[in-house]
């Protein structure tokens, strides 16, 4: 066995001293390499052939501490492996040359991952990957030709409001299909194309060819389906809640443009619900048809109340109809009601403080035409009107075309 070493005294290279060892034949054994910076390479021989790489980084100038590369007899790698300062550490597995198998683990919690796992075809692509993240949460991978083709998340300490998400990906490594189970036992399925999501299903607890629970679920609804256009912008919405009533909602470019409701099992006082929006999102109008045959039609201007009417279509009330008008700060200044008989009551208001009552006589059951009574500081004042050219001009607006106002 001999030695020799070779020291850089003029300091020409990046390295200090290469010290090599031979054994009886000649061969090399074992070769040292000090560099400059304070790294130690350590390199070890069998009848020639490499068998290992070691390099320490003895003056911490690196973000690594230790490297190790092994080969087989053939001098193929075999593994190779690192330790970096922060503790994490990597290791690569070979067979002929050839990545197999890849392992990190965060030995002092760095990370937010606790170990990861990859395993590779002969071809070196990809095929599995494993990650368990600290808090618990696992998550598995495959793939086919080096693409994601499926994945698996599982909260198994129950840190998430999830149990499991199982995404299904296309060829091209789009997400095709993803199921997402709750801790509350609502089950999700979306569909996309191209990446973009298309459509989401959601039942409340049970799984779409069961039955609903007989407590509801989670959820006050039972169902959702929503559908989204080639942008991934909401198009359409479905809901079935537990009571038997249904929300459809139409958009257009993400913006709601309509929404029906209807109450198929009568669970409601009302029997439809029809809102529409404007150009902006904001609603523009609701109409309400109740089970006794009343509509209520709500008015509305850049999101604002305006008018409310009511109406008695099936003649279950005294009354034929009802107005109330607001104005630009939401405060109600008109309301009015008009009977069955043909007379009518008005109210005008301003800040909400009733100024003026108007009561007109429709079916000349009284001795006057219009009866108005104005409220002030000092109470209210009553004033008669008899015949139509005794009343007003601010009045007559309401006599006898107050129908108008309806």
């Amino acid at each position: 066995m001999s030695s020799s070493i070779v020291t850089d005294t003029n300091d020409q290279y990046s390295w200090d001293t290469i010290e090599t060892v031979f054994d009886d034949y000649g061969e090399i054994i074992e070769r040292i390499t000090s560099y400059d910076n304070g790294i130690q390479k350590i390199e070890s021989f069998l009848g020639g052939q490499i068998q290992f790489i070691a390099q320490v980084d003895t003056l911490d100038i690196s973000n690594w501490n230790y490297k190790l590369s092994e080969f087989d007899q053939y001098g193929n790698l075999s593994s190779r492996g690192t330790v970096l300062d922060n503790g994490i550490s990597y290791q690569w597995y070979y067979e002929l040359g050839q990545l197999s198998e890849f392992v990190q683990i965060d030995h002092n919690n760095a990370k937010s991952w606790d170990h990861i796992f990859a395993t590779y075809t002969e071809n070196g692509e990809i095929s599995e990957r494993s990650v368990l993240y600290d808090n618990g949460i696992g998550l598995y991978e495959e793939y086919e030709a080096g693409q994601i083709a499926f994945s698996y998340k599982r909260d198994q300490n129950d840190v998430a409001n999830w149990t499991s998400i199982e995404t299904i990906y296309d060829e091209y490594g789009s997400k095709l299909n993803r199921t997402t189970l709750y801790d509350s036992g609502q089950i999700k399925y979306e569909s996309f194309e191209n990446g973009t999501r298309r459509a989401t299903e959601q039942y409340d607890g049970f799984l779409p060819w069961e039955a609903p629970s007989e407590d509801g679920g989670a959820y006050s609804w039972e169902s959702i389906y929503t559908i989204y256009d080639a942008s991934g912008e909401l198009e359409h919405r479905e809901t079935t809640y537990d009571n038997g009533v249904s929300k459809e909602e139409f958009f257009e470019n993400g913006k709601n443009v309509e929404t029906i409701k209807l109450d198929l099992e009568n669970a409601e006082t009302w029997d439809s619900i029809v809102f529409n929006y404007d150009s902006d999102g904001r609603i523009a109008q609701s109409t309400t048809q109740y089970d006794d045959g009343r509509s209520k039609e709500l008015i509305y201007e850049e999101g604002q109340l305006k008018a409310v009417y009511i109406s008695d279509n099936a003649d279950a009330y005294g009354w034929s109809g009802k107005l109330s008008v607001y104005d630009d700060d939401s405060h109600r200044y008109f309301a009015g009601t008009e009977y069955d008989d043909g007379d009518a009551i008005i109210w005008l208001f301003e800040n909400d403080i009733k100024q003026e009552r108007i009561e007109v006589d429709g079916d000349e059951s009284e001795s006057w035409l219009m009866k108005v009574t104005q409220y002030g500081d000092s109470g209210p004042n009553t004033v008669y009107y008899d015949e139509y050219d005794d009343i007003p001009v601010d009045y007559i607006d309401y006599l006898p075309m107050y129908a108008e106002q309806f």
